[in-house]
């Protein structure tokens, strides 16, 4: 993987780094150079932002434990020559198997660490200089301290570092939120003030401008990455979302991540929709169904006031929202018998 990039990456959630990569990302946007923005593991809400700082480019997800290496490789070989890949990290640098540092080891890309400065000072300093020791093949290259409140706070914590690594030091800036509902925030696209919010987090990390000279060490030998293949525009319909680097046949139906939650009434009393898709399983046409599109395909959905709404009826599942939420995270399983995603075993 010879692409020049850059990762994202903090401590933990909240940290600050989806507005921290948007920043970086819309300020060398704005600059004029050509970033190509990905997402570490399997979210679809922050890439509608990525892509929109980036005026448009398609954010590809990365995803260590879930894409197998060719896929992986594949979509690495988007990064077209002359382009800089920039992505945002998932949770916590380490967290789970499909960390963002398993990526960055795979990708050989450096880090840029963002560590939330608000309550701490030498200590904050601590935390980022542990991360950097705690995994030698890693390339840390760099710290972001977020939330710093003076130039006091900033001493404090310069003087907490004891190694000579670049250090950016950003204000805290309560214009800079984004709303948020039970799945995670807003999507880009349902936000009319969208391109004042870029601009604002563009001037707020302009800063972090030089930092994009800590990818260059990620080309190796001088090479270049292949000509960018275009990839599919990132397709929306309603509050839905698909994958950019999803396949399928013509002759097969597709239920994308989305939030039938908000649409029951409509989804379970349009005349075409639900029968539609029963007939096409009855007549054995493939259908794949994903987040919201699975929940779909159950038997039914129950929403937050406990009240059941019946849908497709094709899947032995019952979805509700009224219930506490369950564990978040990846699942393995082994195929029972051939199907159109797997052979047995």
């Amino acid at each position: 993987m010879t692409a020049r990039g850059l990762i994202i990456a903090a401590p933990s959630s909240g940290a600050g780094k989806t507005t921290v990569t948007l920043g970086l990302i819309a300020a060398l946007t704005r600059a004029g150079h050509k970033i190509r923005p990905f997402k570490v593991g399997p979210d679809y809400i922050d890439p509608t932002y990525l892509s929109a700082a980036a005026g448009g480019t398609v954010c590809a997800n990365l995803d260590p434990w879930a894409m197998g290496e060719e896929t992986l490789a594949s979509l690495v070989s988007n990064v077209g020559d002359g382009e800089l890949a920039i992505g945002e990290g998932v949770m916590g640098l380490h967290d789970g198997p499909g960390s963002t540092a398993a990526l960055a080891r795979k990708t050989g890309w450096p880090i840029l660490l963002v560590v939330d400065a608000a309550k701490s000072a030498q200590t904050a300093a601590a935390v980022a200089e542990g991360l950097r020791l705690r995994d030698p093949d890693l390339n840390m290259a760099g710290f972001v301290f977020n939330r710093v409140a003076s130039p006091r706070h900033e001493r404090m914590i310069w003087d907490g570092l004891r190694t000579e690594a670049p250090a950016w030091f950003l204000p805290p800036n309560s214009d800079l939120k984004t709303p948020s509902r039970h799945l995670g925030l807003h999507q880009a696209q349902e936000r009319d003030d969208l391109a004042a919010f870029l601009d604002a987090a563009a001037v707020w990390a302009a800063s972090l401008k030089d930092a994009t000279e800590l990818a260059l060490p990620a080309q190796i030998g001088g090479q270049s990455a292949p000509p960018f293949a275009a990839a599919p525009e990132l397709t929306h319909v309603g509050l839905t979302f698909a994958y950019p680097h999803l396949k399928m046949p013509e002759s097969a139906i597709f239920l994308p991540g989305g939030y039938p939650e908000l649409y029951l009434e409509q989804i379970k009393t349009d005349p075409n929709f639900l029968p539609n898709v029963r007939q096409a399983a009855a007549a054995g046409v493939p259908i794949y169904g994903e987040c919201g599109g699975f929940m779909v395909l159950g038997e039914a959905i129950v929403d937050a006031d406990g009240k059941r709404h019946e849908m497709a009826g094709l899947l032995p599942l019952v979805t509700t929202f009224a219930d506490r939420k369950r564990h978040l995270g990846y699942r393995e399983i082994e195929v029972a018998s051939d199907f159109a995603l797997g052979r047995a075993g």
